[in-house]
């Protein structure tokens, strides 16, 4: 019987050994899971803020060229009494092409890595998801944007003759502006081309990454 008590002490001595050492094992393994979170989330910080300054780049050229448009609007039938210089400065409004080409490399290694189980907020990853695509959508809308503008210069180039456009390359500034004015397909354009996009796009979406940035500092 002693034998019998003397095993089973030397047992449970074991026991709560092995249980210890997974225990301390368990924590380790989470603590660095924990870092390894904290490592990735330090990455998309970066990459949300190289965003928002994309975000910004692409909103100082969509308000630069709609400030021109509306000049033209407004001038439509007297282009001349624009300066020559501000028409001269803007004039790769004619057939710039809008993009913000973000960036979610780190979010998709985040999401591939399994990382996801070990942040208990939910809401702050579906929060993280919907940064994500409201990038997306701004791109989206973008791309809308300067498709119909590509189409409605792909049907004033297609409309001419290749003197005539090798001639409109060379004119003078007016002439460079009224030339694809004339055609209908890009005064269309000029006049609901700005519509796609919706009047707080580009401050609601900056306003969001931004909330996301701060977040990801104060928890991080």
């Amino acid at each position: 019987m002693k034998g019998m008590l003397k095993y089973l002490r030397e047992l449970s001595i074991v026991i709560i050994g092995v249980l210890v050492t997974l225990t301390i094992t368990n924590i380790t393994s989470l603590q660095s899971k924990k870092n390894e979170v904290k490592e990735m989330m330090e990455l998309i910080r970066i990459e949300l803020t190289e965003n928002f300054e994309k975000l910004e780049e692409a909103e100082q050229k969509y308000e630069s060229e709609q400030r021109i448009f509306r000049m033209l609007r407004q001038n439509i039938e007297d282009i001349q009494s624009i300066p020559e210089d501000t028409l001269f400065e803007n004039r790769m409004v004619i057939g710039d092409i809008h993009s913000i080409n973000y960036s979610q490399d780190s979010y998709e290694v985040f999401k591939s890595s399994l990382l996801m189980q070990y942040v208990k907020d939910k809401e702050f990853l579906r929060k993280l998801s919907r940064t994500y695509d409201r990038l997306r959508n701004v791109e989206e809308q973008l791309g809308r944007y300067s498709q119909l503008k590509v189409e409605a210069m792909e049907n004033y180039r297609n409309n001419m003759t290749e003197e005539e456009l090798k001639k409109w390359s060379v004119d003078n500034i007016y002439d460079f502006y009224i030339s694809p004015l004339n055609e209908t397909s890009y005064r269309k354009f000029l006049y609901i081309g700005g519509s796609i996009l919706a009047g707080n796009l580009f401050k609601s979406n900056k306003k969001a990454l931004l909330s996301m940035i701060y977040d990801i500092e104060d928890k991080y």
